[in-house]
């Protein structure tokens, strides 16, 4: 039989044991009384009747004998003995039960405070829903939804507070927790206010208890809005550390690298993994001593970010210039925690930089050498012009014809000098044609060979049916020789080679880098000359300044003839390779672009025979002596002559003598107006006026202002009778 605990009473257990052993008194006298009834009964039975046997079994039955009744008493007193122990011992463990009872339920009021506590205390918002409802919901669950109170709350559906775009997969998450009885995943979801206003929450839904048929289940949910939005800020500044192109570093106190971003890998060419632990110095080279780093060390410990270049060494061991900042991480102590460096590549910058002043140099003593020429040419007309002159006035015999001869040599070698001037200012061209530069390198080394020393050998590896490129002849044989004759001058009197090579390369904009003079110019092809010696080689001091004019190794050099190269390939929109090393030679390249046109031959200058000329032609200069001796060359050809000193002037003249004026003999720079202006006003009074251009400057920079203006021709500065008279003899005969 189970009996409940807590309805167990001694008393009436004992009521009980004393009713069983009377009761079992009584059945044992009954017993007894019955037995001799029945003795009686079988006695007066006859031994043939039937019910005899019957009736000896039912006393039989309940036979006891003598010694049983006799020990009956002892053996009632000794199970009311024990029963009365055990009684005692039922009392004893139903005041232990009680005490037990009365401590459980202590533990569990004060279980209940805690819990209780703990649901209204906890910071995290948690609820219990059924049905889809609000059943109980603690005061966090009131502030992170901002409602009025928790009744407010109780009994509004919860699918309301979690944003409409969300509520599906939310209904589908609670139907799961309500059906498979699990806990669902953590997750974070947009949940709504009662105000209306969005958050995100981390919310899960835990199955509670089950009454009836529809389950329970509580909700913990926490507001992390906050934290979403600084692990969003984490991610971007994450993603712009791993994606930035600047190289960023992070190293502890004792410059021991903790991180690198992957542009660190594209820099260095070290890996993350390989750099992680080791010493920053690991990058240092040679460039920078010790004392450089403990200034920037005791920069960044006063609190203070270092900025400056530091030449680093990559894996390569290839030298880095980098733009650097190391900036520091200071604890609440003042303690430096770590080190920040930022580096960016500024190689390439440095170079362009340096390229860029170094061409900037170049082109203003261009300038200057182009205006130097310019001015040096109006003198040299006048002197040669007037040379010339002077020995058709004097007889054959004339002891003074010798001297105006050397001055007239002189002259022409000068001009010669003005010429090397010009090309270095890129304005040196002259006749443009298609030329190939394999056949040009053939038929001057045949010149050159005297011209080198005897212990030079030449050597030839020209390309065949090379691509022609536009050039001016004689300007590119001046590079050739240039190039061969400085060539042969670094082998001194050693024996060596001088190699001259053409050929046709595609040039990428890498190539180009490196390249003297190829800022203005695109990558494609090029047709090359490669001029290569075994001679002493230049140290860097002396490549930097190779192209520099009137810079020269040489004693008795000018310091013109790599400038004029220099010069040369600007005009011709070319660029200059240059590899040098001390004691093992140098070579030059020259890439010149691919031209469209094919090969052209030399045209001869077509004989105009003897030729005088009769009319009258204007020269108009600024320069008075050059209009005095072109007035003299004219007059000595049959012409008049007016002059002009200026533009405006000259204007006003050939509208005074448009009627007689044949042709004018125009200078281009001018003040007040210059030979542009001038040729226009001219044209608009007369189409059809012949105009020859006169100029210090080459023809293709001088005549380019005018193409197709109407030009009748163009001759340079300095020229010589017999040259004025080709210029005049030609626009006339055409």
């Amino acid at each position: 039989m189970r009996i409940r605990l807590p309805d167990f009473d001694s008393q009436r257990v004992a009521v009980i044991s004393r009713a069983l052993v009377e009761s079992s008194l009584r059945m044992r006298s009954m017993a007894f009384l019955s037995q001799v009834k029945m003795s009686l009964l079988v006695d007066t039975i006859h031994e043939n009747d039937e019910p005899l046997d019957y009736m000896r079994q039912i006393r039989n039955s309940v036979v006891v004998e003598s010694d049983d009744w006799m020990d009956l008493p002892v053996k009632i007193s000794e199970e009311a003995r024990e029963l009365q122990q055990m009684t005692l011992t039922m009392e004893r463990r139903r005041d232990e039960l009680r005490v037990f009872l009365a401590d459980q339920m202590r533990n569990l009021r004060r279980s209940e405070t805690r819990f209780h506590q703990l649901f209204e205390l906890i910071p995290d918002a948690v609820g219990i829903h059924q049905n889809g409802l609000w059943l109980f919901v603690n005061p966090a669950m009131v502030s992170i939804f901002s409602a009025e109170s928790q009744e407010y709350m109780v009994g509004t559906p919860i699918l309301d507070r979690v944003h409409p775009e969300d509520r599906e997969k939310a209904r589908w998450r609670v139907h799961r927790v309500m059906t498979e009885g699990k806990a669902a995943p953590l997750i974070v979801e947009r949940l709504l206010r009662f105000d209306g206003s969005e958050f995100y929450g981390e919310v899960q839904g835990i199955p509670f208890s089950q009454v009836g048929k529809e389950a329970v289940v509580m909700t913990v949910m926490r507001d992390v809005t906050e934290r979403m939005q600084v692990e969003a800020k984490s991610r971007q500044l994450t993603a712009a550390v791993e994606h930035t192109a600047e190289v960023i570093m992070i190293s502890d106190a004792h410059a021991c690298i903790e991180y690198v971003n992957p542009a660190f890998e594209m820099m260095t060419g070290y890996s993350s993994l390989e750099v992680v632990g080791e010493f920053a110095s690991i990058l240092r080279c040679d460039c920078h001593d010790s004392a450089f780093f403990r200034k920037i060390d005791a920069v960044v410990k006063s609190g203070n970010i270092w900025t400056g270049e530091v030449i680093i060494k990559d894996r390569h061991g290839n030298l880095i210039t980098t733009d650097r900042s190391v900036s520091p991480v200071i604890s609440s102590d003042g303690t430096v925690l770590n080190y920040i460096t930022v580096m960016r590549d500024v190689t390439k910058e440095k170079n362009m930089q340096a390229k860029m002043e170094h061409t900037q140099r170049l082109e203003s003593l261009g300038v200057l050498a182009g205006g130097i020429a310019h001015d040096f040419n109006n003198i040299l007309t006048v002197i040669m012009g007037n040379a010339a002159l002077g020995r058709c006035e004097l007889e054959d015999t004339a002891p003074a014809l010798m001297h105006l001869a050397r001055i007239e040599e002189s002259s022409k070698r000068a001009a010669e000098l003005c010429k090397q001037m010009l090309a270095y200012s890129g304005k040196g061209k002259f006749l443009v044609k298609a030329v190939s530069l394999s056949l040009m390198v053939e038929g001057i080394v045949k010149l050159l060979e005297v011209s080198v020393s005897k212990n030079v050998v030449l050597k030839l590896h020209l390309a065949e049916a090379l691509p022609a490129v536009d050039a001016d002849v004689a300007q590119l044989q001046q590079i050739i020789m240039n190039l061969v004759i400085n060539a042969s001058d670094a082998i001194n009197k050693k024996s060596g080679v001088v190699s001259l090579s053409t050929g046709m390369m595609h040039a990428d904009a890498k190539y180009l880098e490196g390249a003297f003079v190829a800022d203005d110019i695109s990558p494609g092809e090029f047709v090359f000359l490669e001029v290569a010696d075994t001679g002493c080689g230049m140290d860097e001091a002396t490549q930097k300044r190779v192209f520099d004019p009137f810079f020269t190794t040489k004693f008795t050099g000018r310091g013109l003839g790599m400038s004029a190269v220099l010069g040369i390939a600007r005009g011709h929109h070319g660029a200059i390779k240059m590899y040098s090393e001390v004691g093992q030679g140098t070579t030059f390249k020259l890439l010149l672009p691919v031209s469209e046109a094919q090969v052209s031959d030399v045209e001869e200058s077509e004989s105009l025979g003897d030729w005088c000329g009769a009319g009258t032609i204007l020269i108009v200069d600024d320069e008075e002596s050059i209009r005095e001796m072109a007035g003299m060359m004219l007059r000595r050809m049959g012409f008049d002559t007016l002059t002009a000193e200026n533009g405006e002037h000259g204007l006003e003249v050939y509208r005074q003598h448009q009627s007689e004026i044949i042709a004018v003999l125009l200078d281009m720079t001018m003040p007040k107006l210059d030979g542009k202006g001038c040729f226009r006003e001219l044209r608009r009074i007369n189409k059809d006026v012949r105009v020859i251009l006169s100029s210090g400057y080459n023809e293709e920079d001088a005549t380019s202002r005018f193409a197709g203006q109407g030009l009748s021709g163009f001759i340079q500065k300095p020229y010589s009778p017999k040259d004025l008279r080709e210029k005049i003899q030609a626009i006339f005969h055409t």
